[in-house]
């Protein structure tokens, strides 16, 4: 699996990112690297990471880093079936799946890489129902029954990879 991920998408989203970030945008990346780095060791997916920015590409840390303007297109243009698009620009992440790609919202993707302290990634995925339902009380509706799947295909490429 081949994650191509909207770099600073992602480094403004996901709070622990942006504090780095807010010292200097180099701060910000080498944070995301580090990440990244440890989430390549556990699941073994190849991981591009594309930046705004002069044309231009560089390695760290055994994931490709790609600069380009805007960085959008070649997100959209690398996507394709066997990939994952992590950004929360729903345009690109349109795209991106017309191409055959999975996408994830940046936030969702940041919560599998910081999970909050005291609770499995996999358990945050699991929100209580606040209103009574009709039919039978043991199965989801329709929407949130495809949501689910959807969830757990997500979690699972994420967790160990394909």
């Amino acid at each position: 699996m081949l994650l191509i991920i909207d770099g600073y998408n992602l480094i403004r989203r996901v709070p622990l990112l942006a504090r780095a970030e807010s010292l200097s945008l180099e701060a910000g990346r080498s944070r995301l690297f580090e990440h990244l780095a440890r989430y390549k060791a556990k699941t073994g997916h190849r991981i591009l990471v594309v930046f705004d920015g002069a044309p231009g590409g560089e390695s760290s840390r055994g994931i490709e880093a790609r600069y380009h303007t805007p960085a959008d297109n070649l997100i959209v243009a690398r996507a394709g079936p066997g990939s994952l698009v992590v950004t929360s620009d729903r345009e690109v992440a349109s795209r991106a799946q017309a191409k055959g790609a999975l996408a994830c919202s940046s936030e969702e993707f940041g919560e599998r890489l910081f999970p909050p302290p005291g609770v499995r990634p996999d358990e945050a995925d699991h929100e209580d129902q606040e209103r009574p339902k009709k039919g039978n009380p043991r199965r989801l509706g329709r929407k949130a029954r495809e949501a689910a799947r959807e969830r757990e295909r997500l979690r699972r490429i994420l967790e160990r990879g394909r």
